[in-house]
């Protein structure tokens, strides 16, 4: 009886203790850890686990928003001021409209102040990938005014074909060189 009362109190006490050592927050609460594969965002501390996710896709937003900014104008300012900000608001318009590839791979809840965070990450190709798929569709114009103009010239409407050629022109002008 005693001995089984003991073991017992003492069980007790250890799982007492025990549930007293808190779990030590992850690393990346600290900050972003971008690597060659995945964009990341954090979210937190906030007071909801739905509301951590959220933050951290709008923390992966603007991550991906600054890295590409970086990308395109110190590329574009060598070539033509027009493509730079075509490709600027195209950019813009894809990162905050197409997170939904965007995944939380992590979640924390503070111990001792039960705040969330949660972790966003996307892959790099896809962004790539996406932000590419503007630049596709221009050529892809282009190449339909390209056709269309010579189509025309070949039908004798040479005011329509220059009209065509114009358009293409003014479409590759903001293509990249």
């Amino acid at each position: 009886g005693l001995l089984y009362f003991n073991t017992v109190m003492l069980g007790t006490l250890l799982v007492a203790c025990a549930s007293k050592i808190a779990t030590p927050p992850p690393d990346w609460i600290d900050g972003k850890s971008n690597d060659a594969v995945y964009y990341y965002g954090i979210g937190g501390p906030v007071k909801t686990i739905d509301e951590a996710r959220l933050k951290a896709r709008e923390d992966l937003a603007q991550s991906i928003e600054i890295k590409i900014e970086a990308e395109f104008i110190s590329e574009i300012l060598e070539t033509h001021e027009t493509f730079q900000k075509k490709v600027y608001d195209k950019s813009r318009s894809y990162t905050l409209q197409n997170l939904q590839d965007s995944e939380i791979v992590q979640t924390y809840t503070h111990p001792k102040t039960g705040k969330h965070y949660a972790l966003a990450r996307m892959k790099r190709q896809t962004v790539i990938e996406r932000m590419e798929a503007p630049i596709r569709e221009t050529e892809r114009d282009v190449s339909n005014h390209r056709r269309r103009g010579l189509e025309a010239q070949a039908n004798g409407q040479l005011i329509d074909a220059l009209s065509e050629f114009g358009r293409g022109w003014q479409k590759a002008l903001t293509l990249p060189q």
